[in-house]
């Protein structure tokens, strides 16, 4: 799998928080932190993310429906929770992480993140999506 290879390669050579690769070609790469960054990415390419790899720093459950929701095929991430996991495992994408976590702490690390916890009660990541579209829009 040599998109994820160098999406991989590329987030842990630069600064950037996303990098989205496919046929060989890196799509966006985004230095944001936060959701913001993949759900930008899924906004502005679209139906070009079928069949793309991402690099993200974090992979919490929220980041995984969107990949699960642009056809995503492969995720790597320093950083996965277990819940995030499940989700990609569950929907056929190659996922890999050096630190799969409980759950994905907010920026201070004093609490869950808060889509962690506006995520909580499902794991039907159609309706996770939309959780995220409508959090997204209050920011």
């Amino acid at each position: 799998m040599k998109d994820l290879a160098t999406a991989t390669e590329k987030l842990r050579t630069s600064g950037d928080s996303l990098v989205v690769v496919k046929d060989g070609n890196i799509l966006t790469s985004k230095q944001n932190g936060g959701i913001r960054p993949l759900f930008d990415a899924v906004s502005e390419l679209g139906d070009e993310m079928e069949g793309s790899c991402i690099a993200d720093k974090v992979i919490g459950k929220a980041a995984a429906a969107l990949c699960i929701s642009a056809g995503v095929k492969g995720v790597y991430t320093p950083v996965m929770s277990r819940a995030a996991k499940g989700l990609l495992a569950d929907n056929g994408i190659i996922h890999s992480t050096h630190l799969l976590v409980p759950w994905i702490l907010n920026k201070d690390r004093s609490d869950l993140c808060p889509l962690e916890k506006l995520t909580m009660e499902t794991d039907d990541w159609k309706d996770i999506v939309e959780m995220v579209k409508e959090f997204v829009s209050k920011r």
